[in-house]
């Protein structure tokens, strides 16, 4: 069986949404990770912009700190700088979190998934057939996954993400439909199904 995941799979189990990681990276083999080179970069992409969020919401609390510090005579000021700075030491382990929790991830992914790349022919194929429309990285990874379907037409296939808005689209689960590829938008959903498929794990 053959498992696709992208790029939010990759940021899920990074913040923490997914937690059924190891239960599916247990099962290779017989399951197949298979993950686009694409989704990488974009997890990386998606990883810096998360660390410029973070790193305004310190500016925001660093200004409340110097702000609450000019209040000499109230004891509520006191206290909250104390709160604030012991939440900004939290923050900070948390993005140590989302990273330390992506980059382990694809040490694990190095060695057990196959990451296919994106040649020119799934290139062109993404340029003239938006199927995705407005989400090029997406439609990307989403021709990605149709090309790399086509040379493995016998096996059983599943594709999983949280990403609703782009892959749970009309044209997108009719081109899934007929490569093969049953989508899921859950680890549980998948995991269940797997359980009970004949060629399943």
């Amino acid at each position: 069986m053959i498992l696709y995941v992208e790029t939010n799979f990759l940021m899920a189990v990074a913040t923490g949404r997914e937690s059924n990681v190891q239960e599916i990276l247990k099962t290779i083999p017989p399951l197949v990770l298979v993950l686009p080179r694409i989704s990488t970069m974009e997890a990386f992409s998606a990883l810096e912009y998360d660390r410029k969020g973070r790193k305004k919401f310190d500016r925001q609390v660093d200004e409340q700190i110097s702000q609450l510090r000019r209040d000499n005579t109230s004891l509520n000021a006191s206290a909250m700088i104390k709160s604030l700075e012991q939440a900004k030491l939290q923050h900070a382990d948390l993005m140590n979190d989302v990273q330390d929790r992506l980059f382990d991830l694809l040490r694990e992914l190095s060695s057990q998934a196959t990451v296919v790349d994106t040649n020119p022919q799934t290139l062109l194929a993404a340029l003239d057939n938006e199927l995705i429309e407005g989400e090029p990285t997406d439609n990307l990874i989403l021709h990605t996954i149709l090309h790399h379907s086509q040379q493995r037409a016998a096996e059983t296939k599943a594709f999983l993400s949280e990403n609703t808005k782009s892959f749970e689209q009309p044209e997108v689960r009719a081109a899934l439909v007929s490569s093969g590829i049953k989508f899921f938008s859950n680890s549980r959903s998948f995991l269940e199904w797997g359980s009970r498929h004949p060629s399943g794990f």
